[in-house]
Parts: structure tokens; C-alpha cells; sequence
């Protein structure tokens, strides 16, 4: 039913002679906790868009998307809930089927999944890895995403992210039949 996701800042990285922060953007699955993760040196709608793209091609549509206040995503959440969203987000989630929900402001409880998603990526994946550049840190995160992250038993759930996505996959929106965006 819902996908969270929020990007982590770590630290920074170089490219191409310069040194530029490094991100990740991560979109965790609810039910089956299933995750997607991609690093990039921006946050800005456009590389948002391209990572939001390439989640639900490799997962499938959720129903809603829970989205952190960002301001790629959120112009402005006023008082009793009420959200102006980013025209070209909301465009993107139109196109997939999805219906986005912003968090409540300073409630970070409510986006949980996401929040602990991001915290387990950067503790288990990052810490001590070296790699050759952007492309490389990816591929091993892809890598380490099927080998380790979604095949490991959640703490939560207590089983196996990849099974429950076996459970979820026929409620998730497939992008195959959807006109290229």
C-alpha cells in the first residue's frame, strides 16, 4: 500500500577532480520492508525524479508515497495538513499511479521505516567501503542490496524482506504498462 522515502547526506565524495557531497536516496516498501537505494551528488527534483523512477521500475507502484517535507517534493505544508506540492512531483506521481502524502512537520515517528532504512544503509553498507567513484559505490549497493539487505531476516517483521515482497508484488502498480516518462 505505502512506499516511504527520504534521502541521507554521507559525507562527500569526488568527481571528476572535485569534491561534492554524496547522498542517498532510499524508498523502502512498507509491508515487506523490500528497499532501493541509489547515491547521487545532488538532491535537486530532477536527480529525485530520476531515483524515484528507477524504484519503481525495480519494485513496482505503491498506492501512496510518504514523502519527508522535502522541498523538492513540498513547497508548502500548511497548518491542518493542508499541501502545495511541486508541480513536477506531482506530476511524476500522477503518471505512476501513486498518491503522495507529506509527513507531518517535526514528526519523525510517522516516517519510521524510512528513517531506519536510511540509518541501516549507511551503518551496514557505507562504513569502512572504498570504491573507485560514483558508478562503482552503486553497482556494490546494488550488489549488496540483493545479496544482503533484502534477503536478511527484519528485525521488525521478523522475516525476510524478499519473501514478504512476494506477498506485496500483486498490489504494487506495474510500470510496464505505463507510457515512458
Amino acid at each position: 500500500q505505502q512506499a516511504q522515502l527520504d534521502w541521507g547526506e554521507c559525507g562527500s565524495i569526488e568527481v571528476s577532480g572535485q569534491r561534492k557531497k554524496l547522498y542517498l536516496f532510499v524508498l523502502v516498501l512498507g509491508y515487506s520492508r523490500m528497499l532501493f537505494a541509489r547515491f547521487t551528488t545532488s538532491t535537486r527534483l530532477p536527480a529525485l525524479l530520476s531515483c524515484l523512477k528507477a524504484a519503481v521500475e525495480t519494485l513496482g507502484v505503491p498506492r501512496e508515497l510518504l514523502v519527508d517535507n522535502m522541498r523538492q517534493a513540498v513547497e508548502e505544508h500548511r497548518r491542518g495538513g493542508q499541501v502545495r506540492w511541486n508541480r513536477k512531483f506531482l506530476d511524476s506521481c500522477e503518471h505512476y499511479g501513486c498518491v503522495p502524502f507529506a509527513a507531518p512537520p517535526y514528526w519523525p515517528r510517522v516516517k519510521g521505516k524510512i528513517e531506519r532504512g536510511v540509518g541501516y544503509l549507511k551503518r551496514s553498507f557505507l562504513e569502512g567501503r572504498s570504491f573507485s567513484g560514483l558508478a562503482d559505490l552503486n553497482q556494490q549497493l546494488e550488489s549488496w542490496l540483493d545479496a544482503v539487505a533484502n534477503v536478511r531476516v527484519h528485525g521488525t517483521t521478523g522475516e525476510r524482506p524478499l519473501d514478504r515482497y512476494q506477498q506485496e508484488q500483486g498490489r504494487l502498480i506495474d510500470t510496464r504498462g505505463l507510457a515512458r516518462y
